[in-house]
């Protein structure tokens, strides 16, 4: 057990090093997330190993992926879910993010099969479904706003 949380604690910290080298390197990424919303109106929410708040399950696209075949496959190694309808695109953002630029797209999902769970224990410690007028205080300040984005009530944004 040891090896995971060594690898666990050392994941910001190579992360940010990947990020950097991107940048100089002229990379830039982009992200996929969703909200992924059920039948009775929750959103799903994801708690990562590296990360202390609650965010929306998501990852960033393989080179030659397409963003739509992206969000699918992230929501099923993450989360255990898997669509059954296309994803509906929301936004596509610019995000500066640990000294270099990523451009998230957001979906929402709303057809899906399987049980949300915690499917990948490297990178995902807890899910949850919160309904969306009853958010986590933890919730992470971009999430709320996206969602807010999302509920209609503030102008959808650009930047993430």
């Amino acid at each position: 057990m040891l090896h995971w949380a060594v690898l666990r604690r050392s994941y910001p910290y190579l992360e940010r090093l990947r990020n950097v080298l991107r940048h100089l390197w002229g990379m830039k990424a982009i992200g996929i997330c969703a909200i992924v919303r059920n039948a009775q109106g929750e959103i799903l929410l994801v708690k990562h190993t590296y990360r202390f708040d609650w965010y929306l399950p998501g990852g960033g696209l393989r080179r030659g992926e397409a963003p739509a075949d992206g969000i699918r496959r992230e929501l099923r190694e993450e989360v255990g879910l898997e669509l059954t309808a296309t994803p509906r695109l929301l936004q596509v953002y610019l995000h500066h993010y640990n000294g270099m630029i990523d451009y998230p797209i957001l979906y929402e999902v709303t057809a899906f099969s399987g049980t949300a769970h915690p499917a990948d224990r490297m990178e995902i410690t807890e899910i949850g479904w919160f309904p969306p007028d009853r958010l986590p205080p933890d919730i992470s300040p971009k999430t709320r706003l996206r969602i807010e984005e999302w509920l209609g009530q503030r102008p959808v944004a650009n930047v993430w």
